[in-house]
């Protein structure tokens, strides 16, 4: 009599899960401007749900150069697992005013807080997510930086990096917003400036997402399941001697 394989184990290849965002509100707000002493922080002005930093005249609103974050509400926008690297919807138009300023008067960076409220296939999220802010300050003076774009000299560049904090979790899926400015028709980190003008560039957002890996069994468990084993095949033995 032949023996009939067992299948012990089998794996599964998930198939693709989506899930509908729909955003409500938008908000941003900077903080922990570097160096200390050389901007001022302007949150919650009265305009669009806009922020401001100023630095290069003492901080003052709307004199020297700054960023200014202007809230968009986005339509809902379907996330699938894995994520769609290019599912970018706009959180905001980006602005940077970039003036000559006296040397040693301009940050190096600053903290981006985005606030959201939306739904997830209708669970309601309220979520602050961090990221860091880079400026390099040129110094308007040739040869300027290799990355250079404008027939100005010299361009400056703001770099957003990925998100320092702000995940959440529906079910077993976790996810986080990672923030990219497009130039050019390009999602990029890099937002390319041109000297003595403001210079606006839309922040985008794509929600990544992943499933939360299942926890693998306890030794335990192996113990127990070899056990099983073990005694299924003493009864199937003593059958056959029957």
């Amino acid at each position: 009599m032949k023996a009939r394989a067992v299948v012990l184990f089998a794996v599964m290849a998930l198939p693709a899960y989506t899930a509908t965002i729909t955003v409500g509100s938008v908000s941003g707000s900077f903080s922990n401007a570097q160096p200390l002493g050389l901007a001022t922080i302007f949150n919650g002005s009265p305009s669009a749900n806009d922020a401001e930093i100023w630095w290069g005249d003492s901080g003052v609103q709307g004199v020297g150069s700054g960023y200014r974050f202007d809230a968009i509400v986005p339509p809902a926008v379907s996330v699938t697992i894995p994520p769609n690297p290019s599912n970018f919807v706009q959180l905001a138009d980006f602005t940077h005013i970039n003036q000559p300023i006296p040397s040693g008067t301009a940050i190096t960076g600053v903290d981006l807080a985005v606030n959201m409220s939306f739904t997830v296939d209708g669970n309601p999220v309220n979520q602050t997510f961090n990221y860091h802010i880079t400026h390099l300050e040129t110094s308007n003076a040739t040869p300027c930086p290799a990355f250079q774009l404008s027939a100005t000299p010299c361009d400056d560049r703001v770099t957003v990096s990925g998100p320092s904090s702000g995940t959440f979790t529906i079910g077993n899926v976790v996810y986080t917003l990672v923030l990219s400015f497009q130039q050019n028709n390009q999602f990029t980190n890099d937002f390319i400036t041109e000297e003595q003008k403001s210079n606006t560039a839309g922040l985008y957002g794509r929600f990544s997402s992943r499933v939360e890996d299942v926890p693998a069994p306890e030794p335990a468990s192996f113990l127990l399941l070899g056990a099983g084993l073990l005694v299924i095949a003493s009864l199937r033995r003593r059958l056959k001697e029957k």
